[in-house]
């Protein structure tokens, strides 16, 4: 097992190297990338979080004051070769893969990825798993 610790806030969060530590490894760092290519001035926050309600879970929220997105633009967002919108793939790039794959590989591991956004104010991207 690894530790490490996120700036800000000082969170210590043990990244085992099994197979679902990589795969979380890979979930936080398209998120995280994600944030920052699409918030040119403002922040980008991750922020680990226990959640017990009867069974435990672990949550990441990656949170980011960038460009957002509408309600029609959410609804597709994690289809396979999907972008917001065909502006926000000639401005930024991308295959439209990353958040399909995400969302896969947590489902694999008994959790989801999930979005809450506002247009022109930004996205809270929620990586959600069993914590034990």
């Amino acid at each position: 097992m690894r530790e490490g610790s996120f700036v800000g806030k000082m969170y210590t969060v043990v990244m085992d190297t099994t197979v679902m530590g990589w795969r979380l490894r890979q979930i936080l760092l398209n998120l995280l990338s994600n944030a920052c290519k699409f918030t040119k001035e403002g922040e980008v926050k991750l922020a680990p979080r226990e959640v017990s309600n009867g069974s435990d879970f672990v949550e990441f929220a990656v949170s980011d004051t960038g460009i957002g997105m509408t309600a029609e633009q959410q609804a597709k967002l994690f289809e396979e070769f999907s972008q917001a919108d065909a502006t926000t793939a000639q401005r930024f790039g991308g295959t439209g893969l990353g958040l399909a794959l995400s969302r896969k590989l947590a489902r694999m591991m008994g959790g989801d990825v999930t979005v809450t956004s506002e247009q022109g104010k930004g996205s809270v991207f929620t990586v959600r798993l069993p914590g034990g």
